[in-house]
């Protein structure tokens, strides 16, 4: 069982459902920590004061928005949480959308709901109506002294909190597009059907981490004193090829996988 990382009160018109906000994922990275290559000793990142030319204790800092290159205005933890105020407890309901009017890009971070004491029939509710309506609640949470814009939806039979970009942090996909080219139907009609052919249910469970795993198996094999070989990886600059060719010779490889890649059944 995860644990809450807030608190919080969901305001829908008069309705209020307190829930508690969980996280829905976990980072599975593998992490390394910076080691001096000559010594082999860890290397330790210290917070310094350039001025007093000495270290600073977490409890010695602020923190600083920069206004000019010499001018920061200051802020402890404590008044930026008063700036937060009560409101950091509560996400007012602004509207109901429709969950495909939110670009993909938008979302960031996401939270299972978990019910209060007191709460269940109000959160029941919410979950219902909105798998009901397929829609999805917008409206707006502090956490960690910053403002999210956060939506709302059913999931699994609960609820599922998405914190959400703000408009002005997305960057847009069509200055990239300048050199896309118009599409043969013949070329349209053959990537079909290899899309008919590759297509099967997803399944979560089938894709692993297979570099994190190479990585585990390469630090046991260290810790045993064996020795590991580097192989170059050479990488060749993109070829004009027949697309034509392409998509005729994709269509006659069983199940449209080459061999080495993952191939999903239904």
């Amino acid at each position: 069982m995860t644990r809450a990382v807030l608190s919080a009160n969901i305001r829908f018109g008069l309705i209020n459902v307190a829930v508690k906000l969980h996280k829905a994922n976990k980072d599975g990275d593998v992490h390394f920590k910076n080691v001096h290559a000559v010594c082999h000793s860890p290397i330790n990142q210290k917070k310094w004061c350039n001025k007093c030319n000495k270290e600073v204790l977490a409890t010695e800092l602020n923190k600083g928005f920069v206004l000019a290159k010499d001018k920061i205005i200051e802020f402890s933890d404590t008044e930026l949480e008063a700036i937060a105020t009560a409101e950091s407890k509560h996400v007012i309901i602004e509207k109901a959308i429709d969950i495909a009017e939110i670009p993909l890009t938008a979302f960031d971070s996401f939270y299972f709901l978990q019910p209060d004491k007191y709460a269940e029939h109000a959160y029941s509710l919410m979950a219902k109506v909105l798998a009901v309506k397929n829609q999805v609640l917008i409206g707006r949470i502090i956490m960690r002294s910053k403002e999210h814009l956060a939506a709302i939806q059913s999931f699994n039979g609960g609820l599922l909190l998405s914190t959400l970009h703000w408009h002005d942090e997305l960057y847009s996909v069509t200055p990239l597009l300048e050199a896309l080219e118009t599409i043969p139907d013949e070329e349209l009609i053959l990537a079909s059907m290899l899309l008919d052919r590759m297509h099967a249910p997803f399944n979560h469970e089938l894709f692993k981490d297979t570099y994190r795993n190479k990585v585990l198996e390469v630090v046991e094999k260290k810790a045993k004193g064996e020795l590991i070989t580097i192989t170059e990886i050479k990488t060749e600059s993109p070829k004009q090829t027949d697309m034509m060719a392409e998509l005729r010779r994709s269509l006659e490889i069983p199940g449209g996988v080459l061999p080495g890649q993952t191939a999903v059944k239904a």
